[in-house]
């Protein structure tokens, strides 16, 4: 769901995607009488793209400035202010698409080589065997069981009773991975405080960052101008492994889980690795994935269904929330002050003065 252009907040719009890769907008009206809602729908993918794997809304800047505080932005306010974007991604691309003011397809995203998404791909045999094993694994861990980390604080929000489900892969087999979109206003070098919008993708075990580039407005648009952004790649790097979930965590971190149980935070403005961890013990929600065209590679009944775990980890208030079988982890990253703390505490006092120096 997204807000509609104007000044009425009654006014809602949401993007739906059918089976067969046909995407619309919905936009909700409410009537003057009997408070009812009208709705008008317009296409934005026709289905020719394919089946969408995945799909993402950048959230509105008005909503990050009142959960982070008052943040520069640099370009064109009004344009950033308006334009409502999205992400979606078929099994041959992505695309960055408009759906206010209007609708309009501003960039296609070709998907990364073979090689970057799978750098196993002429190695095979051996690293499946062990990819499956992993995979076969529910994902993640829980940090409260280790005190090996400062960077993060993680706690337990809620339990309920579940019934574990085991992913079961059968016969070691080329898996196909499932692209991983992640909209943010994120902090770049050289910008200072202004937040732009960047797309983090990973596909297999590439991560890539595509920049959404306002133009600056010099005076007052003419009537009906649009100041449509510009898109270009921002950087990318390799995971060890495939990614299975990714999502920004405020306005310098990114988050990702890989296909081994790894749980790293990346800080996007100097792009180093911020904390490792190991997510094995902790039995993440995950759902399957009905594929419309299955992979060359795979074969047997159901050998089109995969699955994701993007569902399963959200951000909210610079918060991680981590849907777990039988409780919900909350992760937050821990200022300076806050990891010194921590560190005195697990008695790493040699740690805590190096980081203080």
């Amino acid at each position: 769901s997204f807000p509609m252009a104007g000044n009425d907040k009654s006014n809602i719009g949401a993007v739906s995607v059918d089976a067969g890769g046909l995407v619309n907008k919905l936009a909700f009206s409410k009537g003057m009488l009997w408070s009812t809602y009208s709705v008008e729908t317009e296409c934005l993918l026709d289905g020719t793209a394919g089946q969408i794997l995945a799909m993402e809304a950048l959230p509105p800047l008005d909503f990050v400035e009142g959960k982070c505080g008052s943040t520069g932005t640099g370009g064109s306010d009004g344009s950033r202010n308006t334009i409502t974007l999205i992400a979606l991604s078929s099994d041959r691309s992505s695309f960055a698409v408009s759906v206010e003011p209007k609708v309009s397809v501003l960039h296609r995203w070709a998907r990364p080589t073979a090689e970057r998404i799978d750098p196993t791909v002429f190695d095979r045999c051996e690293q499946s065997t062990q990819a499956s094993s992993n995979y076969a694994s529910t994902y993640a861990s829980s940090y409260v069981s280790s005190c090996a980390s400062s960077y993060l604080s993680t706690s337990t929000y809620a339990s309920t009773a579940a019934d574990p489900k085991q992913v079961s892969l059968g016969q070691p087999t080329p898996l196909p991975f499932l692209p991983c979109l992640s909209w943010g206003w994120a902090l770049v070098s050289g910008g200072g405080n202004s937040v732009t919008p960047i797309l983090a993708r990973a596909w297999g075990s590439c991560l890539q960052f595509l920049r959404a580039s306002f133009p600056d407005s010099d005076g007052a648009p003419d009537d009906g101008a649009i100041n449509w952004p510009a898109f270009g790649l921002h950087d990318e790097f390799n995971a060890p492994s495939p990614v299975v979930a990714l999502n920004w965590l405020g306005k310098r971190s990114l988050v990702y889980l890989t296909i081994t149980n790894e749980f790293t935070i990346v800080d996007t403005v100097i792009m180093t690795m911020q904390e490792n961890l190991d997510f094995s013990s902790m039995n993440l929600v995950y759902a399957e994935f009905a594929l419309s065209r299955p992979t060359t590679s795979t074969r047997g009944p159901g050998s089109n269904i995969c699955t994701t775990f993007m569902n399963s980890i959200r951000s909210s208030d610079d918060r991680l929330m981590v849907l777990c079988q039988e409780e919900v982890k909350q992760i937050t990253v821990l200022g300076m002050r806050q990891q010194i703390a921590s560190l005195e505490e697990g008695g790493q006092w040699l740690e805590a003065l190096a980081l203080a120096l």
